[in-house]
């Protein structure tokens, strides 16, 4: 860990421990009952404080919402930064942790946040292909 990512911290401000289980649980219940949610491989999270990179393929809006409700940790989105131009929303990404990305260049700067959030053991979203997919396949 570099000594400016040590006195950073990208969860400060963010929505964590029962204020997110008060949001989050209900809504994990909802979505199960709704949409017949099944979660497997659960088992395989690594705990609390260690950084892990959940990457997903990307086929409706709902995806990033819908993975973390049934993700047990926080889990900070890479978003396309076109998100933020809207003012209430960008402050509700950026309380749930998400951060912005330019897409179709190098963000150097979303790559750097995204690997300083993994050093402080926090789990990192991202869709690699940086859109949603037209043909339902990767």
């Amino acid at each position: 860990m570099t000594e400016a990512s040590a006195t950073y911290d990208p969860a400060a401000g963010t929505v964590r421990g029962r204020w997110r289980a008060l949001i989050r649980l209900p809504l994990y219940g909802l979505i199960r009952l709704a949409l017949r949610l099944r979660v497997e491989g659960m088992e395989n999270i690594p705990p609390d404080g260690t950084g892990v990179l959940v990457v997903s393929n990307h086929l409706h809006n709902a995806d990033p919402v819908l993975i973390e409700i049934a993700f047990p940790r926080p889990l900070h989105f890479m978003a396309k930064e076109e998100l933020y131009r809207f003012k209430p929303l960008g402050w509700l990404l950026r309380k749930f942790g998400n951060f912005p990305v330019a897409r179709g260049k190098s963000d150097r700067k979303a790559v750097r946040h995204a690997i300083t959030c993994l050093q402080h053991g926090i789990a990192v979203g991202m869709f690699p292909e940086g859109t949603r997919s037209r043909t339902l396949k990767l």
